[in-house]
């Protein structure tokens, strides 16, 4: 250890040097009258030069050789200036000492004089050790009469207990028992008692740990079954690779069954976009890991919400297998779903569920329209060109024409059979040849399943062809041609009907109408004369409705059927009996407007884009266990797609859980945990979480759970959805698989580069003697500093007082002024 002697303010120690010689200087020189002093002066005079450049060139070496200068001055002062006193001596030389004493003070508290050491110590590193506390510990893996799995961990412990014991004098042993959360502990011990094993609690509490010197963990040993059952397999992983940033090893040290003896199926976390638009199609990886399954049947599901979308089956090959699968997935409404990849045991294995959720936020997108005809005329270029004219419409022709026609049909349906359902709206025009009647069923599919609207305005050529008469189409359309019919030729007018004129697809024609003609007295009137001044369409196939559901829209002279609409499943339809409506465009400017504002509704109508409400949580199931243990959240997401951002605001949101008590006759409603829950706007959706603080963990018992969201808008319209989720109460510890041997290994792997490894428990003796055998200790030089008026502040000036008190009494008692 090496003291070394500094100022902390040499500045001030300069300056009280120049001052004190400066006032010796001054004081004596008046008072010397013998040669003999001229020595003292010019000491002095020295003395406050050296005291001034020390003040302007502040240096540590001269700070502590004017250090004794002041201290000499001052008491030199004081000397001479009373040795003129005539007072007794005694008197003289305790007024000598008081204020010797007291300038001593000063000079202490100007100087700030301090004493530095340095000190070499050795810091150990930090060494986390997690423990695993969870109930599956306590299992007998090969029988009642054999050790339990704590039991092996304690036997190991013992053999290395001379390396614990020297692993603690090498290391800074950070002791961690951990079951649904990681909690210190005083010694190496494991008591199975937690309900649940969370691995990735523990490792991000071993993460965050830090040394003195704020440096991370050299290593962690994890002594566990892994047995995880707080969250999925990739997210333990991916907590284990967060260790390579920080270098810190990961020792696994596993207790359980030999690998195999337990089948376990991981899937790794959905890789798909967080937001995808309404009629996008996207890829869905699958990626499952199958341990102990080996030629055995697995059902594979996707599902949106709870309603499976695509289905496989897998069979692995080997003990350990990786397996993949891709599906298309296809959006179901706007709003936000959970998309579900879900794998089943087969029943003689447990029939055990394992799947894997994330959140999708479908956004609503530009309408897209598919414009098929077989080749370009004058209606289809009048048609596009009125679309295009939309902001929020986007059109793609496709013309069928030779005999490209088959290699275009095949082209398409190698993307999958729901290549149609990336369209808002199929536009069917004059087609001279039959589609592949592959493409017309999943046409049809597309509109009754996933809400594709449907226009055919092809006249009688597209009616009396195989496309529409006895094809998969037929039983979709709102009318059908009449038997025995041909084209119907001449002039034709178009007359909406009562129910056209207040149908979203031609209520809002209004040509060049002004808006008092629209609100006025009349206005019905002026709508009804406002078609009469279009001109007659040229011709028209004769039709005739054929569901009750059907509406008529529009009419000719006759009362023959031009313009006939139906809900079809979850899509719409619409059937046109016209042979062209260009016409109307180059009649006149009011003609050209009517003629945009027809299609362009017509399609949005067929689009189907009402808004919709819809309610979701984060997951389909949920543990009691982990949400009463483990601080667990249940999260909830709620919404109404369709509404611009200010209709949405004004929204007024209301969402309600209740559980469903499943009685002898049908599903009941119990009381609503809370009368509304708190709603949070996010952006266009609203979100809470259960269990919420007025909302206590006792009301979420095991069970099925009901979401009811409504949303009122000021106008009165109201928008309902609901949703579910269930809540599981089972012994998660001994839910098999109870250890997950391959997971702890493939935890540590994943920092081999910085000396991670897996060992099982029979090597965990051999395991700490290495690691006590290491010294990884560190060596750091502290300074410590000892500064006695940071130190004692009050004990200096109580110095400098009793210093001054002295002096005065001094002075008191002999009658000095």
């Amino acid at each position: 250890m090496l003291a070394t002697f500094v100022l902390t303010h040499p500045t001030l120690a300069a300056a009280a040097v120049a001052v004190s010689f400066g006032l010796l200087t001054l004081f004596y020189g008046r008072r010397a009258r013998r040669p003999g002093d001229g020595w003292r002066i010019g000491t002095g005079v020295a003395g406050l030069i050296a005291g001034t450049s020390a003040l302007l060139a502040p240096t540590q070496v001269t700070a502590l050789l004017l250090t004794p200068l002041g201290l000499a001055g001052g008491a030199w002062l004081i000397t001479v200036w009373y040795s003129s006193q005539t007072a007794a001596r005694s008197t003289r030389v305790a007024l000598v000492v008081a204020r010797c004493s007291a300038w001593a003070a000063v000079f202490t508290l100007l100087a700030r004089p301090a004493c530095d050491r340095e000190l070499v110590v050795w810091e150990r590193p930090v060494l986390a050790v997690l423990l695993d506390q969870s109930a599956s510990l306590g299992i007998r893996d090969d029988g009642e009469s054999q050790p339990a799995r704590a039991e092996r961990a304690h036997t190991a412990l013992h053999a290395a207990s001379a390396a614990i014991r020297q692993i603690d004098e090498r290391y800074d042993v950070r002791l961690f028992g951990f079951g649904t959360q990681a909690t210190p502990l005083s010694q190496w011990q494991i008591v199975p008692r937690a309900p649940a094993t969370a691995l990735v609690a523990a490792l991000r509490t071993a993460r965050e740990l830090r040394s003195t010197r704020g440096q991370p963990p050299v290593a962690v040993l994890l002594i566990s079954d892994g047995g995880e059952n707080v969250t999925d397999a990739a997210t333990v992983r991916r907590a284990g690779a967060d260790f390579v940033l920080q270098r810190t090893a990961l020792l696994s040290v596993g207790v359980g069954p030999p690998p195999g003896q337990v089948p376990r199926i991981e899937l790794d976390h959905l890789a798909v976009p967080p937001r995808v638009g309404l009629r996008d199609t996207f890829v869905v990886p699958v990626r499952v890991r199958a341990q102990g399954v080996r030629g055995e049947l697995l059902a594979l599901q996707l599902l949106w919400n709870e309603d499976p979308f695509a289905e496989a089956t897998l069979r692995p090959d080997y003990e350990i297998e990786h397996l993949r699968r891709e599906f298309e997935a296809l959006p179901p409404t706007p709003g936000v779903h959970r998309l579900t990849a879900r794998v089943t045991l087969p029943h003689a294995r447990g029939g055990q569920v394992f799947e894997v959720s994330t959140l999708v936020e479908v956004a609503q997108t530009p309408i897209r329209v598919l414009y098929v005809e077989s080749a370009p005329r004058q209606e289809s270029a009048f048609i596009l060109r009125a679309l295009r004219a939309a902001d929020d419409v986007e059109v793609t022709p496709l013309f069928i024409m030779g005999g490209g026609r088959v290699e275009l049909w095949q082209t398409r349906e190698e993307r999958g059979r729901d290549w149609w359902s990336s369209y808002d709206v199929i536009i069917l025009g004059r087609l001279r040849s039959a589609l592949p009647r592959s493409a017309l069923t999943a046409l049809a599919d597309g509109v009754e399943r996933r809400g594709v609207g449907l226009l055919l305005a092809g006249g009688f050529e597209l009616l009396a062809s195989d496309n529409v008469h006895d094809s998969p189409l037929t039983p979709l359309l709102p009318a059908a041609l009449r038997p025995h019919s041909s084209a119907e030729l001449g002039a034709l007018q178009f007359l909406p009907t009562s129910a056209g004129l207040e149908h979203p697809a031609l209520r809002d024609v209004s040509g060049l109408l002004t808006e008092d003609e629209l609100r006025g007295p009349a206005a019905r009137e002026e709508r009804q004369r406002l078609w009469t001044r279009l001109p007659a369409l040229g011709g028209a196939a004769r039709i005739e409705a054929r569901s009750p559901l059907a509406t008529i829209l529009a009419m000719d002279g006759t009362g023959r059927p031009l313009l006939v609409t139906q809900e079809i499943g979850r899509g719409r339809g619409a059937l046109a009996a016209w042979e062209q409506t260009w016409p109307w465009v180059l009649a006149s400017d009011e003609g050209r407007v009517v003629h945009r504002q027809v299609w362009q509704q017509l399609t949005l109508w067929l689009a189907n884009r009402r808004p919709r409400a819809w309610v979701t949580s984060d997951r389909a199931r949920y543990d009691h266990t982990t949400l009463l243990s483990a601080g667990a959240k249940i999260a909830i997401f709620a919404g109404v797609s369709g509404l611009g951002t200010e209709e949405r605001a004004a929204l007024a949101p209301r969402l309600t859980v209740r559980r469903i008590l499943n009685s002898m006759f049908a599903a009941e409603h119990g009381p609503p945990l809370d009368s509304p829950l708190p709603l949070v706007a996010e952006g266009a959706t609203w979100t809470t979480t259960l269990p919420h603080t007025i909302l206590g963990t006792e009301n979420l018992e095991p069970g099925t759970y009901e979401l009811a969201f409504e949303a009122q808008s000021q106008d009165g319209a109201t928008w309902e959805a609901t949703g579910r989720f269930e809540i599981v109460a089972e012994d998660l510890e001994r839910r098999p698989p109870t250890a997950d041997l391959a997971l702890l290994r493939s935890v540590a792997a994943e920092t081999t580069t910085v000396g991670g490894l897996y060992r099982d428990i029979a090597e965990l003796p051999s395991l700490l003697a290495d690691l006590a055998r290491q010294d990884r200790r560190e060596r750091y030089v502290e300074r410590i500093r000892y500064d006695v008026v940071e130190r004692d502040p009050w004990g200096v000036f109580g110095w400098l007082l009793t210093a001054l008190a002295v002096e005065w009494l001094v002075r008191k008692r002999a009658g000095m002024t």
